[in-house]
């Protein structure tokens, strides 16, 4: 939001942001004019000086007064000129010239002007003619810790100006060998591929480690923001067309030789930037010329996956490509950009099918081979049924070798899970041939060692996943596979052992504990929801009257806009609301202690709804009745709630007594949908007309239609209560059936 339009300049910030992002251009010198040391000249006060700054190139030239942003060619040879000025009240004519001090820009080796404070020489100089010609003092000492003995142009020994100057340049430097390359990152880029192209044979290996140098750097936490800027590079300023050869070359050298090589983790971490950047340098050639030497592109791909696939093959020889097998999924989509679905998902298949079947000791090489063909399950390549039906003969053989040793079953089952969620989503989309083909292959591969696995991991606290993606193989299979399935068998003896295996699964699968009835979830978003209506900072009630107004314009009561989300959520349960039974009465009792009427006519029907579902469940509702009670009883001998709210709990109290003595069940409660009170909102609360009109009476009127006023004695458009005229309990006699107190709910 503009909060000036007019009148305000917009500068930049002082200083580098944390990232600079390619193709920004910055050179811009800030001095700032600290103080001065000046003679008094015989007089008993200090005269007033006035400071003139230029900024001067080699020739004399003024390039720009006082802002300072100056062009890079400009700086060496530049220098600021600050000339001192008597300023006298008496003297109405010219100011006169006592002195000047210069600053170059540039230092004789090629660093800038350090940032920070310089204390200047004042030389001596009365006549403007001495100061155009700048070659006259360029010589001289600028500074006063560079001062020669006996300098015959300084004004006095006495005499000094103090200024502090701050660079911000993304070309030049103050410290020529300190200088950070990720904050400077385009101009070291281009740098490093500008000389692969010029010397590839003399600096080529230098190029390339300082390339993964610079990767590797990326990886660090401190310097991950840095991830945009480089991709940023390569997509929109990256202009080596030539580069990929060179550097496939020296890549595949590398990965001839990985076990010698120093900083083998290294050079793997990089692999994924640099097949990003191979794969742009060979499509800026492609563009450049058409497309030439095509094929002999291709050939090195291919030689450079035999030698990654021969690095991968290798067991115990001190290599571990668990690094590698972390990054190679996120190429997979920079060979797409130019090579076919099909041809990709083949380099993929090949290098997977390279990797060693058994673990090593000293690396971690089969948690990271699963996480590789998860990632792989759940990449673009894998989606496409082009390239998924190359893959997944790979991927099923090495999730059936974790799952016949038991190892990693947890990845194996989020695999799996994916693989049948694919199938599942893409039923409608893909040819039914290819699906069929597919569960074909999975029922062929995983089927038998995913009923042992069930077996052996019945009595661990989760075999929940492996059950899921049992039952979801068995309903993906046709009637074609079960007969494929049973005419796989050779003999009797093994169908006999398959039938004792699958009875034994389905066994299991039907006992009660497999699938333990968790409602957590749930029951914590109905506390939440109690929690957030009961905060301070939403009891409108205590605020002023027009603070009051300010909130409802802007906001709405957000209480009500809850109790209409926690009845919406209340009706989507369906017969799982006995699950909530009992234990959830108390907290919407104390939403219904907030003295506010539409929140109250969206809560209460629910307590109807409880005991609707109890008396189906037990044939009575005496268990919500006692809770109800009770929990009524404690709240107001506690002193909470308004008078409203002790005349509703009185109605309430009557109508359960009222109910209670009739044979009757209640008549199912199916509210309809309505526009929720006060919030603006469309939910799933109830109708508040009608049989529902009054929010302080509405659970005594629960049971009203035109049948149900007749059988239980109530007629319409009155309060069904026990007591004569329908209204409140007024004696003794009357008094609510009340239980003994019972321990609230953690709630409370």
């Amino acid at each position: 939001m503009v909060l000036f339009k007019r009148g305000v300049s917009i500068t930049r910030k002082l200083g580098f942001s944390d990232v600079i992002m390619p193709g920004e251009m910055r050179n811009d010198l800030y001095i700032t004019l600290e103080k001065g040391e000046f003679e008094k000249g015989g007089k008993s006060v200090a005269r007033n000086v006035e400071v003139t700054v230029y900024v001067l190139d080699i020739d004399g030239q003024i390039l720009k007064h006082v802002k300072l942003p100056i062009p890079v060619d400009m700086f060496r040879g530049s220098h600021v000129r600050f000339e001192f000025r008597h300023c006298s009240t008496k003297d109405k004519g010219e100011k006169k010239l006592f002195g000047y001090s210069f600053v170059p820009l540039m230092q004789e080796d090629g660093r800038t002007l350090p940032d920070g404070t310089h204390e200047l020489i004042i030389h001596k100089c009365e006549e403007n003619a001495n100061l155009a010609d700048c070659s006259r003092y360029i010589k001289l000492p600028f500074s006063k810790p560079n001062l020669p003995a006996n300098n015959q142009t300084l004004k006095s020994t006495k005499e000094s100006f103090w200024i502090t100057s701050f660079l911000c340049s993304t070309k030049l430097t103050q410290n020529a060998h300190q200088r950070q390359p990720l904050q400077f990152l385009q101009d070291t880029l281009d740098t490093l591929f500008g000389i692969l192209d010029e010397s590839a044979k003399r600096y080529g290996l230098k190029v390339f480690d300082s390339l993964v140098h610079i990767i590797n750097l990326l990886q660090d936490s401190k310097f991950q923001h840095f991830k945009p800027v480089m991709d940023t590079y390569i997509e929109s300023h990256f202009a080596g067309a030539l580069s990929y050869r060179d550097l496939i070359k020296v890549l595949k050298w590398y990965v001839d030789r990985i076990v010698e090589a120093e900083h083998q983790d290294h050079i793997q971490q990089a692999s994924e930037y640099i097949f990003k950047y191979i794969i742009q340098s060979r499509r800026l050639y492609s563009l450049a010329t058409g497309g030439q030497n095509e094929d002999e592109f291709r050939i090195c791909v291919h030689e450079l996956f035999m030698s990654i696939r021969f690095f991968l093959s290798q067991e115990n020889k001190g290599t571990c490509p668990a690094v590698f097998l972390r990054t190679f999924p996120a190429v997979y989509s920079e060979l797409l950009k130019i090579f076919t679905v099909r041809e990709v998902a083949g380099f993929v298949r090949e290098t997977l099918s390279s990797l060693p079947t058994a673990a090593q000791s000293e690396c971690p090489l089969e948690a990271v081979k699963l996480q590789c063909i998860s990632k792989t399950v759940e990449s673009q390549l894998y989606i496409n049924p082009e390239s998924r039906c190359i893959l997944l003969p790979v991927v099923l053989r090495l999730l059936q070798a974790h799952m016949q040793e038991q190892r990693e079953l947890v990845m194996c089952a989020r695999i799996l899970t994916s693989m049948l969620s694919l199938i599942k989503k893409e039923e409608t989309g893909t040819p039914e041939p290819v699906v069929s083909e597919e569960v074909e292959l999975i029922v062929a591969s995983l089927l038998g060692v995913l009923l042992r696995t069930i077996l052996e991991i019945t009595n661990r606290p989760q075999p929940g996943e492996f059950v899921g993606c049992l039952l979801a193989l068995l309903r993906e299979m046709s009637d074609r596979h079960y007969q494929q399935l049973l005419q796989s068998f050779t003999n009797k003896e093994d169908l006999r052992d398959f039938l004792l295996q699958i009875f034994t699964v389905f066994r299991i699968l039907i006992r009660p504990e497999m699938f333990p009835k968790d409602w957590t979830v749930w029951d914590s978003y109905f506390y939440l929801s109690v929690i957030f209506i009961n905060q301070p900072c939403l009891q409108l009630e205590s605020f002023s009257p027009s603070k009051r107004k300010r909130i409802l314009e802007k906001y709405g009561d957000m209480r009500v806009m809850m109790g209409c989300e926690i009845f919406s959520m209340w009706q989507n349960l369906g017969e799982h609301k006995l699950n909530f039974i009992p234990a959830m009465i108390g907290p919407f009792l104390e939403v219904t202690l907030v003295p506010q009427p539409d929140l109250r006519n969206v809560m209460i029907p629910i307590f109807h709804d409880m005991m609707d579902w109890e008396q189906r469940r037990s044939g009575n509702f005496k268990q919500v009745e006692a809770k109800l009670i009770d929990k009524l009883d404690s709240l107001m001998s506690e002193g909470k709630g308004d008078e409203t709210y002790r005349e509703l709990f009185n109605s309430i109290a009557s109508s359960l007594e009222h109910v209670l003595r009739k044979p009757h069940p209640l008549p199912p409660f199916t509210p309809s949908p309505t526009e929720c009170p006060s919030a603006g909102l469309v939910s799933n609360s109830p109708v508040l007309s009608g049989s529902y009109s009054s929010g302080i009476s509405s659970l005594s009127r629960c049971s009203v239609s035109d049948a149900s006023a007749t059988e239980y004695g109530v007629a319409e458009g009155t309060v069904g209560v026990a007591g004569s005229g329908g209204g409140f309990p007024n004696s003794a006699s009357e008094e609510p059936v009340r239980r003994e107190n019972k321990t609230p709910p953690p709630y409370s």
